[in-house]
């Protein structure tokens, strides 16, 4: 019951006008005080303060407010059925069943003017929940376990009161209901203590608390911005789902934190129903550490990445801008623990001058939200809103707004059950709120051997409009340090620099002592079943005699070269070599097992490559002078990375001694072509717009415009220079014919070994030209040579009949279209690979066949510029 009129102190408060309010007002009153002397107004401890608020802090809420309070029905319902009056009501709305059970407690110790505990068993009362639903004009509580809202808000189980969310009298299923808790007083005078003498009703409002799942995970590199579509496990989901939990990785290498806030369609149905969907909680996580001296280095790097809403945002910030983890005095963490609370509103936009916020919900489920158009004009809780054309719609001016398939918004007002739409979201759709935190952590000066070790967590209760509890929790361990020492030496076996055709090779002889500089760490190791990767990898710097140098590989011959590869005491055994363009690796292999295995931690790993190259003038220059510094320069690095596609550029490498080998080779009669685009660069190079320069070749399949064959594509114009300087004048006069062979080679990874999942990147040659490029034409001068018979679809030939030339130059034009765009998907990159040769009138060819090629990126790309600043390492 109500008091019926306003009560001091009360005015504006969710309990004002209740009884309870009434009479905890008279506690101070000297007057009437005698009339309350059993109750005692013990703190009641809250999630929020250990050391306990009064009752009355529970009855000066403001309506809306969060958290659990002494209201009123119409206040908390919205509204009162016909025929009911208003009544008093203990709202709880949060999981903390020690804060509901001490407040329901003291409530009915207040209205009663006694110290009992209700919650202890006694054979003088006993305690009784029933769900009461308003039918024919007034509440009744309902006795038909059939009737879908028999189940009460409210649970009682060996002295606890417990919020049941499931069955919260605010829920979307149930409508005009609250929760009665019956305390039955039984008559003293009844030995059985079975006769109830009266009845004590306590009207409880449930409502359900939103609740909230998290997990994370984290991986090497900045992967945070790479995207799967929705049927495809992308690697963070992959990992976020592994019952490993920890990932391992090493300084001054970017790892990135994957973080996922999930929300069900129940709560957001909910929030949907009242029309309040524009807020969102506050977002932050901990990395909690064991002790103090695991915590990352201040002047860690760290990058936001924030896809949710229309697009990707991005911010900065760095270790030290986070607060350490209290030691008491808030919830949500485990007290105690050293580490940063990382509350991403410390991240701010490059400028410095935007900080984070979150996206609201209404903007992160817009395109979820399906429509119901209801056939009368009440009963739903929207009316669709129009606004003039051209107009530009704010914020207050609309309650929900959705996106529909053709991207189109549509904007509602909340109306209360007046309206004639209804507005929801699936009941199996989920909100997965996810966060990229990509991370450089430096190796500082003086550090020695630490381990940053960290559990990255969220805490137990997100704040905002309303509060949710988090009902399931899949934190993720990471340790970063520099764990591992090598000691390199390396052999140059074949020491005969000039290269011949009869000495057309190089040996490598290379070996590393790898040991492990922590023993804490091994257990971490062990446990987390977490990959060592390692490989040699192996340069090849070409110094010509103008001073140049040049680092590709050329003319290697993988057929005739060999490799063996050995760990610790095991036999040497053949190993596979994966060659690039720049460098070599030799034999990548999960050496984890081995190390942690080794006496003292300590592994020996050796190979031995003998490099065979089938075409010397393509990878060795042509001595000229005496300058010993004129050849190739073998350098060689031993690389550990726990992800095996990092090996190239891990951090964790160490080099090999250099030497003062240069392998060269003698001026020789044989021709030479150099193979390129022909334009160099525009002014355009310097703002990325419209450039005219092909010698970096990239095709855009998002912007081409040309055309070829009615498919969209883009010209590349390139040149070819036959340079037969070499070849003896007698030789060259019999010159009848020029010959250029094309065929096209993708960039693409192969197992390096069957049904294993290491792979490799190298170029394959396509199987039909013509699904790649179109309009091909070679020209000398202003005559195209012509396309000959023995071309297939794989390898096109041009021939052209010519007289020798008297500088034994021979330059052509080579035109064609890259098909791109609509109705392409091969994107990668292609190497349109060329081979020249001058032909006798016996139709042999004169010398040598000298290759060269271009490579070229058929991609689609939207070049949105991200601006990093300085301090970005």
């Amino acid at each position: 019951m109500l008091f019926g009129s306003s009560i001091t102190g009360y005015s504006g408060k969710t309990a004002d006008q209740t009884m309870a309010a009434k009479i905890y007002s008279e506690l101070s009153d000297t007057t009437n005080t005698r009339r309350y002397t059993s109750f005692v107004d013990d703190p009641i401890p809250t999630r929020d303060d250990n050391t306990g608020v009064s009752i009355d802090n529970y009855m000066k809420h403001i309506a809306g407010e969060d958290g659990d309070r002494i209201s009123t029905y119409q206040t908390e319902a919205g509204s009162l059925p016909t025929g009911v009056n208003n009544f008093a009501v203990v709202v709880i709305s949060n999981t903390d069943n020690t804060e509901t059970t001490n407040l329901i407690n003291r409530y009915i110790q207040l209205v009663t003017n006694t110290s009992n505990d209700y919650t202890t068993s006694s054979n003088y009362y006993n305690i009784a929940i029933n769900t009461c639903k308003y039918s024919g004009g007034k509440f009744s509580v309902i006795t038909d376990t059939d009737d879908p809202d028999y189940a009460p808000g409210l649970t009682f189980n060996n002295g606890v009161f417990a919020l049941s969310g499931a069955n919260a009298d605010s829920g979307a299923r149930k409508e005009n209901t609250f929760t009665l808790i019956d305390v039955q007083f039984t008559d003293p005078f009844d030995s059985d203590h079975t006769d109830v003498a009266y009845h004590l009703y306590v009207p409880v409002y449930t409502v359900k608390q939103m609740t909230f799942s998290f997990s994370a995970a984290a991986l090497t590199d900045t992967n945070s911005v790479t995207y799967q579509t929705p049927s495809v496990v992308s690697d963070y989901e992959a990992a976020m789902a592994s019952n490993n939990r920890l990932h391992v990785d090493s300084l001054n290498t970017w790892v990135t934190q994957y973080i996922r806030f999930s929300y069900t369609a129940e709560d957001l149905n909910i929030l949907l129903s009242a029309g309040n969907l524009k807020w969102n909680h506050n977002k932050y996580v901990t990395f909690n550490t064991q002790i103090a001296s695991y915590k990352l280095p201040d002047d860690t790097y760290m990058v936001l990445v924030d896809p949710n809403g229309d697009s990707d945002k991005v911010y900065y910030a760095s270790a030290d801008d986070f607060e350490a983890l209290p030691d008491s005095g808030e919830t949500g963490y485990i007290l105690g623990e050293a580490g940063w609370k990382i509350d991403l509103t410390n991240f701010t936009s490059d400028s410095g001058g935007t900080s984070f916020s979150v996206s609201s919900f209404n903007k992160m489920i817009a395109k979820e939200i399906e429509v119901e158009t209801l056939e009368s004009d009440t009963g739903g809780m929207y009316n669709e809103l129009t606004f003039a054309e051209g107009h530009t719609v704010t914020d207050n001016e609309y309650s929900v707004y959705r996106i529909d398939n053709n991207g189109i918004k549509h904007y509602y007002e909340y109306v209360g059950g007046s309206g004639n739409i209804n507005l929801s979201v699936s009941n199996s759709y989920v909100l997965n709120e996810d966060y990229y935190i990509s991370m450089y952590v430096p190796k500082v000066d003086g550090y020695d051997s630490e381990l940053y070790f960290y559990r990255i967590d969220s805490p137990s209760r997100l704040t905002g409009t309303k509060s949710a509890a988090r009902t399931s929790n899949s934190p993720y361990n990471v340790l970063i340090a520099d764990l591992y020492e090598q000691t390199t030496s390396y052999t140059l076996g074949n020491t005969q620099v000039q290269i011949t055709d009869s000495n057309r090779h190089i040996e490598v002889n290379a070996e590393t002592t790898i040991r492990l500089t922590n023993d804490t760490a091994r257990s971490y190791l062990l446990d987390s079943g977490k990959p060592l990767y390692h490989a040699f990898d192996i340069s090849l710097n070409c110094y010509g005699e103008d001073g140049s140098v040049v680092n590709e590989i050329a003319g290697y011959d993988a057929t005739n070269s060999t490799a063996a590869y050995k760990i610790g005491n095991s036999s040497a055994t053949a190993c596979v070599v994966d060659k690039q363009s720049n460098y070599i690796l030799v034999n990548t292999t999960n050496v984890m097992s081995n190390l942690l295995n080794a006496s003292n931690y300590t592994l020996t790993v050796s190979a031995d490559i003998d490099m065979v190259f089938s075409d010397i003038q393509a990878e060795f220059p042509e001595k000229l002078t005496s300058n010993p510094r004129v050849g190739v320069k073998v350098s060689a690095t031993s690389n550990l990375a726990y992800d095996s596609t990092q090996l190239t550029h891990t951090s964790m490498t160490k080099p090999f001694a250099p030497n003062n080998y240069y392998y060269y080779r003698e001026s020789a009669n044989a021709s030479i072509l150099t193979y390129k685009a022909k334009r160099e660069l525009d002014i355009y190079d310097t703002i990325g717009e419209e450039s005219k320069n092909y010698s970096r070749l990239g095709v855009n399949g998002r912007t081409s415009n040309g055309t070829n064959n009615d498919r969209t594509a883009m010209l590349i114009d390139s040149e070819a220079v036959l340079n037969a300087t070499a070849i003896e004048d007698e030789t060259h006069a019999t010159t009848r014919k020029i010959r250029f062979t094309l065929t096209l080679n993708k960039k693409t990874d192969t197992p390096q070994i069957a049904n294993a999942a290491i792979t490799k990147v190298e170029y394959v040659k396509v199987s039909d030209i013509s699904n790649y490029l179109s309009g091909i034409d070679l020209k000398i001068g202003n005559t195209s040579l012509t396309k000959i018979g023995e071309s297939t679809n794989d390898t096109y030939i041009y021939e052209m009949s010519i007289d020798p030339a008297t500088d034994k130059i021979y330059s052509a034009t080579i035109q064609y279209y890259v098909i791109t765009g609509s109705g392409f998907t091969e994107y990668a990159n292609y190497q349109v690979f060329l081979e020249a040769e001058l032909i006798d009138g016996s139709g042999e060819t004169i010398g040598n066949k000298p290759t060269d090629y271009l490579v070229y990126t058929n991609a689609k790309v939207y070049p949105t510029v991200i601006e990093q600043s300085k301090s970005n390492p």
